[in-house]
C-alpha cells in the first residue's frame, strides 16, 4: 500500500508507526510548563490530581497515614472534589461541565495542579483557580498529541477543610451552562454551593428594593452570598432535597470529619433552573452581539454589560414565587432590566 510512495516518505512514515521515530512535542508557555512539571499523579474518575515532591511547588508535608503511597493531602483534595461532583451531578441534577455543548467531545478529564498559586505569570496568589478553556499539557506519560482537559489550580497549603475544590468544581459546573462571569452571580451561587460542606447556610441579606440597592449588589462578588441565600430559603423553605446518607458518611482520610456537614439542601432547583435559563440567555446574546459560541473574550464574559441579561434571567425566574415574598415582590417592581 506504500509502493507509489518516494522511499524517504516510506521510511519516516514507518519509523513513525513502529515508535522509533516521534513528532517533537512543542515548545510550552511558563504558564503550561509549571503545571506539565508536576510529576506525580492521583487519578480518580475525571480527576487527576497532579503533584510533586521536590521544587518550589513540593508538598509541605507528604504524611500518609493509611499508608496507600498516596499523601494523605491529596487524598483528601480528590475525596472532597468527587463528593462535590456526586452532590452536583446526582443530587442537584447540574449537568457535568463535560457532558455540556461547550466541552463535550473536548475535554477529557478535569487536571487539578497542586502547587504553590499562582502557576501562572502574574496571576493572583489565592487558594485555587479553575479555567474556562480548554487546555492540552502535553504532560510526559499522555500520549504523544497529549489530551485536553479542563484546568483547577489549588494552593499545596490548603487546610483539609477548605471548601476551595468545591467551590472550584461549582465553577466548571457553570461554565458548562453560561458565559456569564459577572461576580454577584458567579461568586456568590459558589458560595451557596459551599452551605451543604458545612454547618448551617450563610447569612440572608436583604432583598434589593431600589435602584440603588439593585447596583450595590451588582457591584458584590463573595459577599452576594447572602442574596443567594435569601432566595434559596425563599423558594425552597424546607430544604426539599435531603442528601443520601453514604455522601454524608464520606469522611477525610484518618479523621472524624464528614466532607458534608447538612442534611438537607434549600434552593436546588432554583440554581438549577437559573443556569438553565442563563444557559438560554447567553445564545441569545451571542446571536444579539454576533459573538463566536463558547469563545467570548475573558473581558465579555466579566463585563458589567451582562448585569441586565443575568438580573432579567432572574426576574422571569422569580415570577412564579411573587406570592412567597413581599421582598420578592419589590425586587420585581425595581424594573427587571438593570
Amino acid at each position: 500500500m506504500l509502493t507509489d510512495t518516494p522511499i524517504l516518505t516510506r521510511i519516516l512514515i514507518l519509523l513513525l508507526l513502529s515508535g522509533t521515530l516521534h513528532a517533537e512535542r512543542p515548545q510550552l508557555p511558563e504558564w503550561k510548563r509549571r503545571r506539565s512539571a508536576l510529576d506525580k499523579v492521583h487519578a480518580v474518575d475525571e480527576f487527576r490530581i497532579f503533584y510533586t515532591l521536590g521544587g518550589d511547588d513540593a508538598l509541605p508535608d507528604v504524611v500518609d497515614l493509611n499508608k496507600n503511597s498516596i499523601p494523605d493531602r491529596i487524598e483528601n483534595i480528590a475525596l472532597q472534589f468527587v463528593t462535590a461532583r456526586r452532590l452536583y451531578a446526582d443530587v442537584l441534577k447540574l449537568r457535568h461541565p463535560l457532558e455540556s455543548p461547550r466541552y463535550k467531545g473536548k475535554a477529557k478529564f478535569i487536571d487539578v495542579h497542586v502547587g504553590s498559586l499562582p502557576l501562572a505569570p502574574g496571576g493572583a496568589k489565592n487558594n485555587g483557580v479553575a479555567g474556562d478553556a480548554v487546555v492540552n499539557y502535553y504532560r510526559p506519560n499522555d500520549p504523544e498529541s497529549g489530551v485536553d482537559v479542563l484546568t483547577v489550580d489549588i494552593s499545596k497549603t490548603l487546610a483539609t477543610r477548605n471548601l476551595t475544590p468545591a467551590h472550584e468544581l461549582f465553577h466548571l459546573f457553570q461554565y458548562g451552562y453560561t458565559m456569564f462571569k459577572v461576580g454577584w452571580f458567579l461568586e456568590g451561587t459558589a458560595r451557596w454551593s459551599e452551605f451543604t460542606f458545612r454547618e448551617g447556610s450563610g447569612e440572608p441579606t436583604k432583598l434589593p428594593e431600589t435602584e440603588a440597592d439593585l447596583q450595590r449588589l451588582f457591584s458584590l462578588k463573595y459577599e452576594a452570598e447572602g442574596f443567594w441565600s435569601h432566595l434559596a430559603y425563599i423558594t425552597d423553605p424546607e430544604g426539599q432535597l435531603d442528601i443520601p446518607t453514604d455522601l454524608r458518611n464520606i469522611h477525610y482520610i484518618a479523621t472524624d470529619e464528614p466532607i458534608i456537614r447538612e442534611t438537607k439542601i434549600h434552593g436546588a432547583v432554583f440554581i438549577r433552573q437559573l443556569l438553565e435559563a442563563l444557559d438560554k440567555k447567553d445564545d441569545e446574546v451571542t446571536t444579539e452581539l454576533q459573538l463566536k459560541t463558547f469563545a467570548w473574550k475573558e473581558s465579555r464574559q466579566r463585563s458589567s454589560d451582562n448585569n441586565p441579561y443575568v438580573w432579567s434571567a432572574l426576574i422571569d425566574l422569580l415570577q412564579k414565587d411573587r406570592d412567597r415574598s413581599n421582598g420578592i415582590r419589590k425586587m420585581l417592581n425595581i424594573t427587571g432590566k438593570k
